[in-house]
């Protein structure tokens, strides 16, 4: 069966800078989420992206991700 999963991200998630200052963006959150095929897989997967982008630097803003998920 058929999965519908809805994903909810703060700006925190899209606004976060990699060293030379560009954004994490709705872009990258979009390709994470492509591979994600559960609710708890699409959140580990964009905040696990994020942090790999990020490279350690200091988190400036809120970061929040929650998804949900129903058998379509």
């Amino acid at each position: 069966q058929k999965r519908a999963i809805a994903v909810s991200t703060r700006d925190g998630v899209n606004e976060s800078c990699d060293s030379d200052g560009q954004w994490f963006g709705v872009d990258r959150v979009e390709t994470a989420l492509r591979s994600a095929d559960t609710a708890q897989r699409a959140v580990t997967t964009v905040l696990d992206d994020l942090r790999r982008f990020t490279s350690g630097l200091p988190q400036e803003d809120d970061i929040c991700a929650v998804a949900f998920s129903r058998q379509a």
